[in-house]
């Protein structure tokens, strides 16, 4: 705790405003985005408000989970600017996924989710 304490860079704000907020955490390689309205933050473009957490793992993978906590989202579409190779499992509310130096996930209709997060897993590229 005191380590932490003592190192103002251990987590860093990617957006603070009435639109989004987000954030990093290099050691745990985690990022998290609540997108109140759609935008981009860092790395990611969501075109609806939606939550985003992602955990990227020493081994090349990462797990992205979308959710639509209001329960409003007939489609959603997210894109990150990071090199993917191949989305792994993917939940059936995922209509199509583009891969390549971009990643683009686009979620079908997630009213019926009950806000629940949308696990997709991804090996890095």
């Amino acid at each position: 705790m005191r380590a932490r304490a003592a190192d103002p860079n251990w987590l860093t704000v990617l957006a603070d405003t009435d639109s989004q907020q987000g954030i990093f955490v290099r050691s745990l390689a985690f990022t998290g985005v609540n997108f109140w309205l759609g935008g981009t933050v860092g790395t990611l473009t969501a075109s609806d408000p939606c939550s985003v957490m992602i955990s990227e793992s020493e081994n090349g993978t990462a797990l992205i989970a979308v959710s639509d906590p209001m329960r409003m989202r007939t489609s959603l579409t997210l894109t990150r600017r990071r090199p993917v190779a191949a989305v792994t499992p993917a939940p059936g509310t995922l209509a199509s996924a583009a891969t390549g130096s971009t990643l683009t996930l686009t979620f079908g209709d997630l009213t019926g989710t009950s806000g629940a997060p949308q696990q997709v897993a991804v090996r890095l590229g």
